[in-house]
């Protein structure tokens, strides 16, 4: 969820200051939480999920 925040912010302030095109990029992101909230299917959770993979086990205490 925090990274959807950072986008949509990021993106809002890309619409207000640079072009207004990038609002497209705030209709999308709608969108994707929309079809996420109705079928349990995230995008994110699944390339934070591969992310972590890559990472390596912690080996904090």
């Amino acid at each position: 969820m925090i990274a959807n925040g950072v986008l949509v912010l990021v993106v809002s302030l890309a619409t207000l200051l640079v072009d207004d095109t990038f609002a497209w990029g705030i209709v999308l992101m709608g969108g994707s939480l929309i079809f996420s909230g109705s079928t349990g299917f995230c995008g994110f959770a699944v390339i934070f999920a591969r992310l972590e993979r890559f990472r390596g086990k912690s080996k904090a205490p």
